[in-house]
């Protein structure tokens, strides 16, 4: 398993069109080639019983390739209540990475990181419940755990909640507060929430409707190779003035190069 790894389970995810997937992810874990005398001290401490030191040396072995040891070590540390030993071996046992898959484990110490407060892990644990894989399928749990990553600005759990209002999955419809989630989402960059948002604003839902503003997302996303934000994009371009469009792909080149934050949208009226 490698830096890169992308766990558990893919979602798909309607509103009112063809919905985009998502999946609970792992975030990176990089370490620079270790000089062999600083591994050789973060195995001493880890022998010795050093929760991060057994974190570490599980990382460096996960990008190793060395997946039954670096199970092994993020066991130990997760025992000692290392909250982001707990995420990976979790992750591990997810997937069948290092060791067998046991989905019940797996929620164990999904759930042991998410007390915690690590958002990854309550975010993965709201996947979970509403999966029903090694936990009881619970729509309002898993909308209780994806509130509280998003609340922490996690960008995937951003837009998963967003989705959830959209549709009214666990939680009571509402498009305003779903747009209220999908914009800082954008703004971090989430592909799927730049189209999501456009989305919405080419049509006025749950924000007052904002043709140039929605192509600037729709922009964003589909340079990206969105392949429905650019249908989307063409859609709602073909409404626009030249100078209208223009103005949006402006707007969007000064975002990507400047990450400039953009105003935010105008809710939609009588809300």
């Amino acid at each position: 398993m490698n830096g890169g790894w992308i766990g558990l389970f893919l979602l798909m995810l309607v509103v009112g069109c063809g919905g985009p997937k998502t999946s609970p992810e792992r975030p990176p874990v990089v370490f620079p080639p270790p000089h062999p005398s600083s591994t050789n001290t973060v195995a001493s401490q880890a022998e010795a019983g050093d929760a991060h030191a057994q974190y570490q040396l599980g990382a460096q072995l996960d990008n190793g390739r060395n997946a039954m040891e670096a199970a092994m070590w993020f066991k130990r540390a997760a025992e000692q209540g290392h909250r982001e030993a707990q995420f990976n071996f979790a992750c591990m046992l997810a997937e069948g990475h290092g060791v067998e898959v046991n989905a019940i484990e797996a929620a164990k110490w999904f759930s042991k990181a998410a007390d915690q407060g690590l958002a990854a892990a309550q975010f993965n644990l709201g996947v979970i419940h509403e999966e029903g894989r090694g936990l009881d399928k619970s729509g309002i749990e898993a909308v209780k755990h994806f509130q509280q990553s998003a609340d922490q600005g996690y960008a995937p759990a951003q837009f998963k909640l967003a989705n959830c209002l959209l549709r009214g999955t666990g939680v009571v419809k509402d498009e305003v507060e779903a747009v209220r989630y999908l914009v800082p989402a954008a703004r971090q960059g989430f592909l799927e929430a730049q189209y999501y948002l456009g989305f919405l604003m080419a049509r006025g839902r749950g924000v007052t409707k904002d043709p140039v503003n929605a192509l600037v997302w729709l922009n964003l996303a589909a340079a990206k190779g969105h392949v429905a934000a650019r249908k989307e994009k063409a859609s709602v371009a073909a409404q626009l003035s030249p100078a209208d469009v223009g103005k949006a792909q402006r707007v969007a080149l000064q975002f990507k190069k400047q990450n400039k934050a953009m105003p935010p949208p105008r809710p939609a009226p009588n809300n």
